[in-house]
This record gives structure tokens, sequence and C-alpha cells, in this order.
């Protein structure tokens, strides 16, 4: 039986319908780490994926939680990229 969302679709773990953690995060950006203001970002979770609008919060130095403006599917062991406008911000993997 799913923890939350549609029949079907199990969220355990770190995803949920609208949100997911990230660990063993790395960065192109050198200034990316630490506190990230808030600020409007879009992730794309498969290759080829569509780009979805979010938010991320920093939990620690490598593990962020990335808060989806709408609800998507994403299983733990997914690939996650934050991109700010054009340019890679981030990527991780979903917990």
């Amino acid at each position: 039986m799913p923890v939350d969302g549609p029949v079907g679709i199990r969220h355990g773990g770190g995803e949920s319908a609208n949100r997911a953690l990230v660990w063993n995060v790395e960065t192109c950006n050198s200034d990316a780490k630490g506190e990230i203001k808030e600020k409007k970002y879009t992730a794309q979770i498969r290759y080829h994926g569509e780009f979805l609008e979010c938010k991320i919060k920093i939990l620690e130095k490598n593990k962020i939680e990335v808060i989806f403006k709408k609800p998507v599917l994403v299983a733990g062991g997914q690939s996650i990229v934050v991109y700010d406008k054009e340019f890679v911000l981030l990527g991780g993997v979903v917990v």
C-alpha cells in the first residue's frame, strides 16, 4: 500500500508527491555550497525528462531537499539535476 500518492505509486524514504531528499550532492558551481536563498530553479529527474520548477533547501553539506511546485513521481535511487536558468547548479541521488 502506498505511503503517499496515487494507488500503485510507492513513496517511502526520502520522496513524496512534491518533495525529494537528495544526497551525494555534487556541484559544478563552487559558490553553490552553503545556504541557497529562496529562489526558483528547475530540476530534471529523468534523462530527457521535463524541466520541473522547484526550490531547494540545504539540509547538510551534501544533502538537500528539492521542493517541486507540482506533484511529481520520483523514486529513491533516481538521479536529479538542478539548474539555475541554463546552468547546472548541482546534482545528486534521491534517497
